[in-house]
């Protein structure tokens, strides 16, 4: 399944995108992405179907959080 990362806000524009086989495996993707960009924002992480949803929050001391919607 294919999952993107956005900036939260609703940004149509994907940051990143990967292929993966399940939601652990796009989330723990998705905190490897935010740890090797060193920024603390928060993102929101789509499926391609629309199935899943969650927000990456990243804290300045480089801590990653998600929390499906």
């Amino acid at each position: 399944m294919n999952y993107k990362i956005y900036r939260k806000g609703g940004s149509a524009v994907p940051l990143a995108e990967a292929d993966h086989d399940d939601d652990f495996a796009a989330e723990t993707w998705a905190r490897a992405w935010a740890r090797s960009h060193e920024l603390s924002e928060d993102y929101r992480i789509e499926r391609e179907d629309g199935n899943y949803g969650a927000l990456l929050f990243c804290t300045h001391a480089g801590q990653q959080y998600i929390m499906r919607e």
